[in-house]
């Protein structure tokens, strides 16, 4: 599993339910790295991007309180996602501050630019 981010000199990659900064080549990169993969994100990034899957990727959502979401494949919890992601095709990437603190131990990789 793979963390993708954008951070600042402290490590924030987010500030009042956004991104810090919208820079195009950041965006970019995010676009052609995550391309057909997995990506996984909690309840509250979902909602920061707009409650729409990101497309050309399979979106999953890890939440206690959402059952259901068009475009994505919802889990309960970390445990039950990672049993999904041993079987999953191609990189996984975790994206969001709350969700890549949880599953922190079971990332392998970080991919930055």
């Amino acid at each position: 599993m793979t963390i993708i981010l954008a951070a600042d000199s402290d490590w924030a990659i987010g500030r009042d339910g956004g991104l810090l900064a919208h820079i195009p080549e950041d965006m970019k990169f995010f676009r052609e790295t995550t391309a057909n993969s997995t990506v996984v994100m909690g309840r509250k990034t979902w909602e920061s991007i707009g409650a729409k899957p990101l497309p050309g990727r399979v979106n999953c959502v890890i939440s206690r309180s959402v059952k259901q979401l068009d475009g994505a494949q919802v889990f309960g919890s970390v445990e039950e996602f990672l049993s999904f992601a041993e079987k999953a095709e191609g990189k996984v990437f975790v994206i969001g501050f709350t969700l890549r603190m949880l599953i922190l131990g079971a990332v392998t990789d970080l991919e930055h630019d």
